[in-house]
């Protein structure tokens, strides 16, 4: 019918919500842990929350380590790190370079328990940090033997991969007829802990207190009140450091210090401070100091040659050709370099203007009337 027809308004109200709910499905991730997760903040099955719980309760100091490998110091002394299960998109939170960090750490002096094999760095993995050979699937045959035997009878979960530690230095701690389970080696300066499988020490898996005595065999610090940290950065904790801390100390510092100055210096431009001090209280100049200056400019000018132009120029312009004409022209020509250079040549100029004010005729004779009146004869 035609009164049940929808507007264009409802329409384009229903598409925007339709087009709403397909992002929302696309976009949208599941933010619960993988199955292994293996992080010691998971409480799950697959988490390693308990032995985090059962080191604490041994008086084991325990923390977590989500940065970069690189970040590593000495401040922690053990290191448990269990390699994740292979994702099926590929993802993998650990790189060569940081394999490469791993092991400098260890060769300074740390401790590192290693679970498992990260599938995305094997060949680095195995150079940089010696790991036995991996044997997996080869299954278990026989009791077990070894220095941890004696606490460790039988491990639960544990799965048919074996490793094969021979012709280095070190010593199997665990291990059956197939091969080793545990074994451990020195790395530089520090200890390497490699152990074939991470699922017996699972918060499903450490209830059986044989799996519980390993973990704390493993992961207690080498020397008294020494930190053990669960390497979670591999299960989706990692945080990578901000671009600053990628830039050499040299230059942090010098940054550091240039942003120190440049707020100083802002704070000190918004503020207002006190008046200025003189360094010398003022003083009215002395007379001789006022002359010594003018005389000074006067020297910068060259105000000597200038008045003898002009009062040599103002001669010229009142003598005729002859010796008084040729000497005011030489007198144009000599430097004034003293005071009395100065008064010669002015003494010059004089001594013709009067001359030619006292015989206008240039003839030597006096004139008839001169401007002046005769003198009365005496009587």
């Amino acid at each position: 019918m035609k009164g049940s027809r929808l507007d264009p308004q409802t329409l384009a109200a229903i598409a925007v919500l339709a087009l709403l709910a397909a992002v929302a499905v696309v976009t949208s991730h599941d933010d619960a842990a993988p199955n292994d997760s293996y992080a010691s903040t998971d409480y799950g099955a697959h988490g390693y929350r308990a032995w985090a719980a059962v080191l604490a309760r041994e008086g084991v100091a325990t923390s977590r380590f989500v940065l970069r490998p690189i970040e590593l110091d000495a401040g922690i002394d053990t290191l448990v790190s269990a390699q994740p299960v292979p994702q099926p998109n590929g993802a993998a939170s650990r790189t060569a370079a940081d394999v490469a960090a791993l092991a400098a750490w260890v060769r300074d002096g740390g401790r590192l328990i290693y679970l498992g094999r990260n599938s995305a760095v094997t060949a680095d993995e195995n150079a940089r940090l010696a790991l036995p050979l991996f044997l997996p699937g080869v299954g278990a045959r026989g009791t077990l033997a070894g220095p941890a035997a004696a606490d460790v009878r039988a491990v639960r979960a544990l799965g048919s991969s074996r490793m094969l530690f021979v012709e280095r230095p070190g010593e199997p701690l665990l291990f059956d007829g197939n091969g080793d389970i545990v074994v451990r080696y020195a790395l530089g300066r520090g200890e390497v802990v490699a152990v074939s499988d991470p699922r017996p020490f699972t918060n499903a898996n450490i209830a059986q207190a044989d799996n519980a005595r390993l973990a704390y065999l493993l992961g207690r610090p080498r020397r008294a009140g020494g930190l053990t940290a669960f390497d979670d950065g591999l299960h989706g904790a990692l945080i990578d450091r901000p671009w600053y801390r990628a830039l050499p100390i040299p230059v942090r510092v010098s940054l550091a210090i240039g942003g120190v100055a440049l707020v100083a210096g802002l704070i000190g431009s918004a503020l207002r401070g006190a008046p200025p001090l003189p360094l010398a209280p003022p003083r009215e100049p002395s007379s001789a100091e006022f002359i010594a200056a003018l005389a000074a400019l006067h020297e910068r000018i060259a105000a000597r040659a200038a008045a003898r132009d002009v009062l040599a120029h103002d001669a010229l312009a009142h003598v005729r050709a002859g010796d008084g004409r040729r000497s005011l022209l030489a007198s144009l020509a000599a430097p004034v370099e003293t005071d009395a250079e100065l008064l010669a040549h002015a003494r010059l100029a004089y001594t013709l203007r009067k001359d030619i004010g006292n015989d206008p005729n240039g003839d030597g004779r006096r004139a008839a009337f001169a401007g002046r009146t005769r003198t009365r004869r005496r009587r």
